[in-house]
């Protein structure tokens, strides 16, 4: 899709600059024509957006792209109902935004991993509640290939938005110290805390379940894509009182089977995991959604 505005500078003077959306850049051009590019800029990892806001209001008038601050490639000034209506839904998840604290409020930590916490936070205009997964720059950055998994597990789900058995992932955010993953709130709990407080499940409850997460596995083979750590802990719920639609979370360990090398090749949780995973003796040895199918026939055993 490709949308071509003529932006606006601050106290509505119109200025000679004109964008145009691409699917991976934007190019900028100084005549409406849009023969004459002046500037290509692609949509990295690196590169953030940042939001210009009247304060207290939450009302857009620009925004601005950059990779370190003061250093800004592009700033562009345009009306609110141009930038919440046709360049928001072009790159909210294009680019990673700057704004966290001033969009959302957070309020407590429901889950925490190995190098990453969960909370639960507030869209402060919308009031709608999210969980957002916070991942410290200065923790994550410092292990081996902790960014690279980062932005793994982000392109993966920006891969997998149209499954209702897999957990959609909304925004992301970058501020100087974290990296913010916006998901839905599913706040009825894990399959596996319902394991333990009641033991075997009802066969129409765990056909519903199997259903869910068989839909999911199908979902991501489409997409060449497998998860690798599926287990009741990774199996959530919306609500505490239906549990006939589970959803799949966390895609850290995620990855595309079709790739010759993977970040990481060993890996998952024991009980779980494959064997030709857990005993994987070359890193080229080819894996495919099998893997994720053993992990779904041991929670079915499980229920």
């Amino acid at each position: 899709m490709v949308l071509k505005e003529q932006l606006m500078r601050e106290n509505n003077k119109i200025c000679s600059v004109f964008i145009a959306f691409f699917p991976d850049h934007i190019v900028k051009y100084m005549e409406e024509d849009f023969k004459t590019p002046v500037a290509k800029i692609p949509f990295e990892f690196d590169l953030r957006l940042e939001w210009i806001m009247k304060k207290n209001l939450g009302i857009k008038f620009g925004f601005s792209l950059f990779k370190k601050r003061n250093e800004d490639l592009v700033v562009f000034y345009a009306n609110d109902s141009i930038l919440n209506l046709k360049i928001y839904p072009v790159i909210q998840l294009k680019l990673n935004q700057a704004n966290f604290h001033e969009n959302y409020k957070a309020y407590k930590k429901i889950g925490k991993g190995n190098f990453a916490s969960v909370y639960l936070v507030e869209h402060k205009i919308s009031k709608q509640k999210y969980a957002v997964k916070a991942f410290s720059k200065e923790v994550s950055y410092q292990q081996k290939l902790g960014k690279e998994a980062i932005m793994n597990e982000i392109n993966i789900m920006k891969e997998l938005l149209n499954n209702h058995n897999i957990i959609k992932l909304l925004e992301v955010f970058e501020t100087d110290n974290s990296i913010y993953m916006i998901m839905d709130h599913l706040e009825g709990g894990s399959l596996l805390d319902y394991l333990r407080k009641e033991g075997k499940l009802q066969e129409g409850v765990a056909k519903n379940i199997l259903h869910g997460l068989l839909s999911a596995v199908t979902y991501m083979d489409a997409n060449k894509i497998i998860h690798r750590d599926i287990k009741p802990e990774n199996i959530l719920f919306k609500s505490s009182w239906n549990l006939e639609n589970p959803y799949l979370v966390d895609f850290g360990l995620a990855t595309h089977y079709l790739q010759s090398t993977h970040l990481f090749n060993r890996c998952g949780t024991p009980g779980y995991v494959a064997p030709e995973i857990a005993n994987l003796n070359s890193k080229e040895t080819q894996q495919s959604s099998k893997v994720d199918v053993f992990s779904v026939g041991v929670i079915m055993h499980s229920m």
